[in-house]
Order: C-alpha cells, then sequence, then structure tokens
C-alpha cells in the first residue's frame, strides 16, 4: 500500500513503533524488541496513547525536513491496520493535529477516542463479519461523535488478518502447501491476493484522492459495480 500511494505522487512514511513492533533497529546502532503484552484493556490503552504520540511527532519532523517547503504538509494523511487504524484517528484528535484526514483498516477505536470528533474526513473499513451493524460498538459511538465526513464500508471475504502483509508473505515464500485445506482462508480470507491488493488500493485512493488532493471520490459515493465486494454501512 505504501508503493502504490508513492506511485500516486504523495511522500509516504512508515512508522515502527519501539517495543511494539516485533523489533525495531535504530541508525545509530542498538534494537528495541517488542515488549510483553496481556492484552487487557489498560495496556491496549498505553499502547495506542504511545502510538498516538509518535504518529503526531513524526509528522512534526516532517515541518523541519531541508524539503520541508516542497511538501504539501497542509494535506497530510493517515491509514493503519488494527490497532494502527485507531492511531490514525488518534493523531487527527485534539488542537492543531497537522493530520487531516485518516483510515481505519479494521480496528477498534478503544477508551475516550472512539467519543472524540477527529475533525476531518475519517473512512471506517470492516469485514462482512466486524462492522458496526454487527459487532462493533465502538464504530457506532465513533460514528456518532463526528461533525465531519465520515462513512464505513465493509469488504466481502476479506478477516481482520486480509489487511496485513501476511497474504503477501504466504504466496511469496510459498506457504500456502503447509496449512490444511481451509485453515489457510479462516486467516487470511477468501478472496484472491491480486484482488485483495486491487480493493485496498481503489478505496484508500480514492478516499485520499478526494479529502487530500480535490480529487471527485466516485467510490465513497455509493456501491461500484466494480467492486461488489463492498458494502456500505450506514
Amino acid at each position: 500500500m505504501y508503493e502504490e500511494l508513492a506511485s500516486q505522487g504523495y511522500l509516504v512514511v512508515a512508522i515502527d513503533h519501539p517495543y511494539d513492533a516485533l523489533v525495531v533497529e535504530f541508525p545509530e546502532g542498538g534494537a528495541a524488541y517488542m515488549a510483553n503484552s496481556s492484552g487487557d484493556l489498560d495496556t491496549i490503552l498505553e499502547f495506542l496513547d504511545t502510538r498516538v504520540a509518535d504518529a503526531k511527532f513524526v509528522v512534526k519532523q516532517l515541518t523541519k525536513l531541508p524539503c520541508a517547503s516542497s511538501l504539501d504538509l497542509d494535506n497530510i494523511g493517515m491509514f493503519g491496520h488494527s490497532l494502527g487504524g485507531a492511531t490514525s484517528a488518534g493523531a487527527m484528535a485534539g488542537k492543531n493535529s497537522l493530520v487531516k484526514a485518516g483510515i481505519n483498516l479494521d480496528g477498534s477505536i478503544f477508551g475516550p477516542l472512539n467519543n472524540t470528533d477527529v475533525k476531518g474526513p475519517f473512512l471506517l473499513v470492516g469485514t462482512t463479519d466486524h462492522n458496526s451493524a454487527r459487532n462493533e460498538t465502538s464504530w457506532k459511538s465513533f460514528k456518532k461523535a463526528q461533525n465531519g465526513w465520515v462513512k464505513e464500508v465493509t469488504f466481502k471475504g476479506f478477516t481482520h488478518l486480509t489487511f496485513s502483509d501476511m497474504a503477501t508473505d504466504v504466496e511469496l515464500l510459498g506457504l500456502e502447501r503447509l496449512f490444511p485445506p481451509g485453515d489457510l482462508e479462516k486467516e487470511l480470507g477468501s478472496v484472491k491476493l491480486k484482488r485483495v491488493r486491487q480493493l485496498v488500493a481503489a478505496y484508500v485512493d480514492d478516499f485520499f484522492g478526494w479529502a487530500l488532493k480535490g480529487g471527485k471520490g466516485n467510490l465513497l459515493k455509493g456501491p461500484s459495480k466494480q467492486y461488489p465486494e463492498v458494502k456500505f454501512v450506514v
């Protein structure tokens, strides 16, 4: 997805969160390894707060780059998967945020953030089994809290991990043969990798093209014959 956005003319910055990612190697030497996490709500909120602080710090550093005057820093967007999706919302929240638009790829929005108006366009992307009409109460609260543009779509045949790089890793390394029939589909969904990339890229491109570059946002207006897997949730 980073490469796709870069090919559309965006400057793309990816963030590794120390002690949250499996391992982060520092340019001056040394590394930070993932901290043990119990997975309880307090720990998740602590990790989320740290990610949001990381994101806001990184965005501010963009203003200090030698090429900053050549960048359109009035139009910064952020997207993320799982907890990264909630981080995108958190990075937009608060006064004077430089992040103007965000996308949440299948991530719950925890704590006070799910009742916070992020004051900018925001797209929620879920699955048939995970959405506000089915079981995601945090998205219901989040949508009610927004005074600006917010929409929710679901991708049929996707699971939570379909949005990750795992399917690419499995295909490139030929790992399909290691899984019993049906097991891989339960984890990575039933949609072929090429189609997964097309679907995610189409809607991420369309959203940021509209929210940040003044595009028409045709896919955001309603169901598309080109992408029948995508359903809108009111």
